[in-house]
């Protein structure tokens, strides 16, 4: 299920933003590869740490950090910003909000986006001169 926060629903940023969440959750859940050197989906993380916690849901989204605009005449445009990967169990206990492999996956899918993914996995929407986030 798609969830927008925010009026971006049907909108190009809203496809952009929609077009990228999926390609991060298609990786997380280990549907497809990237060719980005060091990534690992988190199943492949558990792996090399040795041990996975088994039946607990999880939920990835997008948050946008340090976003900056500019005014063109009537308009806001976009001007810098970038866009975080956030994750935690769906029933969050006291003792742990997420898990461990999935917190190592949001980081890289994180610190990787603006330098990597976008460039070679670009989600621009109906246009063409969208940001890469």
């Amino acid at each position: 299920m798609v969830r927008y926060i925010g009026k971006v629903i049907n909108t190009d940023l809203g496809r952009v933003m929609r077009d990228a969440d999926y390609l991060m959750k298609k990786w997380a859940r280990g549907n497809g590869d990237s060719n980005i050197p060091g990534f690992m989906n988190p199943d492949k993380i558990s792996g090399k740490r040795g041990f996975a916690y088994i039946g607990a849901w999880s939920r990835f989204w997008f948050v946008p950090q340090d976003m900056k605009f500019k005014r063109g005449g009537d308009i806001l445009l976009f001007d810098d910003g970038r866009m975080t990967v956030k994750t935690e169990y769906m029933f969050n206990g006291d003792n742990m909000r997420a898990d461990p492999s999935n917190e190592r996956f949001a980081q890289f899918f994180t610190d990787q986006y603006h330098k990597k993914i976008a460039e070679q996995y670009p989600c621009t929407g109906s246009f063409s001169n969208m940001p890469k986030w």
